[in-house]
C-alpha cells in the first residue's frame, strides 16, 4: 500500500514538472500591435488586442465594447511568427484589477515567476516583451486620461532556477460629460497583459531597443491623426545573425483631460533588415483620435452618433521596442482583420459578443 502511494506521488510529481516544462517552447507568436476604431466616438467599455497559444496553434483575440451608444468595430491585429532551435519561448499572461475614484492615479506591479527551461543555466540571456493587452470595466465604462504598461527586463533567480518578471501598469480615468453617472465617482477595471519570455544562450542571440516619444494637438476643427515614423535600430554587425524581429517593452499615452475615444493606434511595422550592417528599418505607428469629419451622420447607427461631439486637446504616446536577432530561426510576419458589433446600453463588457477570436494559419 506504502509504494502504491509513492507511485502515486511520484506519478504527480512527473506530471507536474512535465507540465512545467511544457510551457517554455521552441515556437512563438510575438505581438506587434493593432489598429482598433469605432464609428463614432465612446468612453471605454472594454479594449483590448493580444495573441494566445492553444495547444499547437496560435489566435489573435481583439476585445471591443463601447459604453451607451451601439457601433462596429473595425480592427488590424500585427504578429510576427518565430521558430528557433537555440531560443526557449514562454507565453502567459497576468491579470489584476484597479480600483478607485475618478482622476486619481491608478497603478499595480505585479511579479510573475517562471521556472527555467531544463538544461539552461541561470547564466543565459534572458527578455521579456509585452504580448497584448484587455481593458475592461467592472462599474461603468468611463473615458481614459493616461495608461501605460511595461515589462521589465527579467531577473534570473538561481538558486530558485527561476526567472523573474515585473509588470507595471498605471492608469488614469474620468467621465465628466452628460452619458455618466453624476453622484458615481468609483471606477474599476480589469486589466490583463500577456507577456512572453525569451531565454537562449548569449551566442545565439542579441538584443537592442530603440525608445520613442511623440507628441500632437487637435482642437474642433483640424483633427492630427496618426504619426507614423520610419526608424532605424542599430544591432550586432557581425554577420552572424541571420534573422531578426522587434517587439514591444513598453508603451503608453497620457492626455490633458480624460477624452472620447474614436481610433487607437498603436504597433510596429517591419521593413528591412541587413545582417551584414546589423540594423532594421521598421515604422512605428502611434495615435489616439478623438473625432473625425462625419462620425454623427455617417456611422455605424446614426441615430445614436447624433449626439456625439468633439472636444480639442494634446496627447504625448511613447513606446520601447526590443530588436532581437538569431543565428538561427524562422521567422515570418502578418495581421489578422476583423470587425464586431456591440449593442450599447452600457452593458457588462464580460460577454462573448465582446471578443473576437481568429486563427493564425
Amino acid at each position: 500500500m506504502r509504494n502504491k502511494a509513492l507511485l502515486f506521488i511520484l506519478t504527480i510529481v512527473t506530471a507536474y514538472a512535465s507540465a512545467q516544462a511544457d510551457e517554455w517552447s521552441h515556437r512563438a507568436c510575438v505581438w506587434r500591435g493593432l489598429r482598433h476604431s469605432w464609428t463614432y466616438n465612446h468612453r471605454c467599455n472594454r479594449m483590448g488586442d493580444y495573441v494566445e497559444r492553444k495547444d499547437n496553434d496560435f489566435y489573435a483575440v481583439h476585445t471591443s465594447a463601447t459604453g451607451k451608444g451601439a457601433d462596429s468595430t473595425f480592427y488590424n491585429s500585427y504578429y510576427t511568427l518565430v521558430e528557433s532551435p537555440d531560443v526557449w519561448f514562454h507565453e502567459g499572461s497576468e491579470s489584476c484589477e484597479l480600483f478607485g475614484m475618478e482622476s486619481e492615479l491608478l497603478e499595480s506591479t505585479n511579479e510573475v515567476m517562471i521556472p527555467l527551461p531544463d538544461g539552461v543555466k541561470p547564466t543565459a540571456y534572458m527578455t521579456a516583451v509585452i504580448n497584448g493587452f484587455d481593458i475592461q470595466s467592472l462599474y461603468k465604462a468611463d473615458k481614459l486620461q493616461m495608461f501605460n504598461v511595461s515589462i521589465e527586463k527579467p531577473e534570473v533567480l538561481a538558486e530558485q532556477r527561476k526567472i523573474r518578471l515585473l509588470i507595471k501598469i498605471t492608469m488614469v480615468d474620468n467621465c465628466q460629460s452628460l452619458e455618466c453617472e453624476t453622484f458615481n465617482n468609483k471606477t474599476g477595471y480589469s486589466i490583463t497583459i500577456h507577456y512572453l519570455a525569451v531565454c537562449a544562450d548569449k551566442q545565439n542571440i542579441f538584443e537592442n531597443q530603440d525608445f520613442s516619444n511623440r507628441s500632437y494637438t487637435w482642437d474642433k476643427k483640424i483633427v492630427n491623426g496618426a504619426l507614423n515614423e520610419t526608424r532605424i535600430i542599430q544591432g550586432a554587425s557581425s554577420g552572424a545573425f541571420n534573422t531578426s524581429l522587434i517587439g514591444i517593452q513598453s508603451f503608453g499615452f497620457s492626455l490633458n483631460k480624460a477624452h472620447w475615444l474614436l481610433e487607437f493606434d498603436n504597433d510596429i511595422q517591419p521593413h528591412e533588415y541587413k545582417p551584414v550592417d546589423g540594423t532594421y528599418a521598421y515604422d512605428i505607428e502611434q495615435s489616439f483620435v478623438e473625432w473625425e469629419e462625419g462620425m454623427k451622420l455617417f456611422s455605424a447607427v446614426p441615430e445614436q452618433s447624433k449626439f456625439s461631439s468633439r472636444r480639442k486637446g494634446w496627447i504625448t504616446m511613447d513606446m520601447d521596442v526590443v530588436y532581437l536577432q538569431f543565428k538561427n530561426a524562422k521567422i515570418s510576419h502578418g495581421e489578422v482583420e476583423g470587425t464586431m458589433f456591440w449593442e450599447g446600453h452600457n452593458e457588462s463588457a464580460d460577454d462573448p459578443n465582446a471578443i473576437s477570436r481568429k486563427l493564425i494559419k
